[in-house]
């Protein structure tokens, strides 16, 4: 979960003027680089932090953006639910979460992962 929060934290301290759509892991050209200018370089529990929110379960997947929209998975532990999570960009407000799956025999992992691991892909009206 901490590294989860860690990559809200990096999104919600960038301003939805200055940072456009990622629409996918590695952003909208696919290549991890983000277009806006300005952005912050580092941060810590105080410096470049809008909000703060501690989400459930555990994911390893790569949030999504879109429009006022950060869209991200987890799971639980043992992987038989997994849930999508929409939080307001702006205030850190919850605005879904939602079970996707129930999973009656969930393959294995490796230790450092979790079964959240698919990062979400948006579009206009579709995640």
């Amino acid at each position: 979960m901490a590294i989860r929060i860690g990559i809200l934290l990096l999104l919600a301290a960038a301003s939805p003027a200055r940072a456009g759509n990622w629409p996918a892991y590695r952003g909208p050209t696919a290549d991890g680089h983000a277009g806006g200018t300005g952005l912050p370089l580092l941060w810590s529990e105080s410096r470049n932090v809008r909000w703060k929110r501690p989400i459930h379960d555990k994911g390893w997947s790569s949030p999504v953006v879109w429009g006022n929209q950060v869209w991200l998975s987890t799971a639980r532990d043992d992987g038989k639910q997994m849930f999508v999570i929409c939080v307001d960009r702006e205030t850190g407000r919850i605005v879904y979460d939602r079970k996707l799956f129930d999973v009656a025999n969930p393959r294995s992992i490796e230790q450092y992962n979790s079964y959240a691991s698919p990062s979400p892909v948006i579009e206009a009206g579709r995640v």
